[in-house]
């Protein structure tokens, strides 16, 4: 019985030590697994940050096309002052 007792004793302790050992395991699977992906989350951001820079000066298209359009038709009816025909002013 003691045998028994000691024997069930030993599996026990070899069972925790095997639950603990692959608890370290994946837990530094687990971290290795996190920093990998904060490095790829970093060079992303870089790249967005850098894409961002690239295309910032297309915010201002669309100002840049009302100011076209305005200086376009003031030109126009310049045009039609001058030459005299008084029709869009």
């Amino acid at each position: 019985m003691l045998v028994g007792f000691i024997n069930s004793w030993i599996i026990g302790w070899i069972a925790g030590g095997a639950a603990v050992v692959v608890v370290v395991v994946l837990l530094l699977v687990a971290t290795w697994m996190a920093s990998r992906v904060a490095a790829k989350a970093e060079a992303i951001l870089i790249a967005l940050n850098e894409a961002r820079a690239n295309t910032e000066g297309l915010w201002g298209v669309a100002e840049l096309n009302a100011t076209a359009q305005r200086v376009v038709k003031a030109a126009s009816a310049a045009r039609s002052v001058l030459e005299g025909d008084r029709g869009e002013l």
